[in-house]
């Protein structure tokens, strides 16, 4: 009888540590995805979680300043099915710029400025920063792989 509760007891804290590490992965997941370096820093890598958010976000920003646009799907985009599929791609991957993406395609889409022209600068401008925002995406989503390894244990 003793045996049968000691077996119980035991299935019961491989449960409940089971969900405890579920909680862990998706609140790292969450964080990492939000904030760049959020869920190194959840898992205690601070200084390498401060690297990643300033560098990450000095990227975000300098594609901002070379008059890069978060891509946000509006209407018809293009005739062709390639450009499509790429600006699909683009808006997937600059998602996971986090926070940012959010904070700034919802302000892109609230206001709208028509006598602002985005290609005042030099010809190719805009591409460049894009494909800096991109890239920070890029970027995030790998770290965010590394966040995955650490909260496993793969990784110290």
């Amino acid at each position: 009888m003793l045996e049968k509760l000691d077996l119980r007891r035991l299935i019961l804290e491989e449960c409940v540590e089971r969900i405890s590490e579920k909680k862990s992965l998706l609140i790292t997941f969450v964080l990492a995805f939000l904030f760049p370096g959020g869920g190194h820093f959840y898992l205690g890598k601070r200084g390498r979680s401060a690297i990643i958010f300033l560098f990450l976000t000095a990227l975000s920003f300098a594609g901002l300043q070379f008059f890069g646009t978060f891509f946000i799907p509006q209407g018809e985009m293009s005739d062709q099915v390639f450009s499509k599929i790429f600006i699909f791609l683009s808006v997937i991957v600059q998602l996971f710029n986090g926070i940012f993406y959010l904070i700034l395609a919802g302000f892109k889409m609230t206001i709208h400025m028509p006598h602002i022209n985005a290609t005042v600068g030099m010809p190719g401008m805009s591409e460049i920063g894009g494909t800096f925002i991109i890239i920070s995406g890029l970027l995030n989503m790998l770290i965010m792989m590394d966040a995955y390894d650490i909260a496993v244990g793969k990784k110290g």
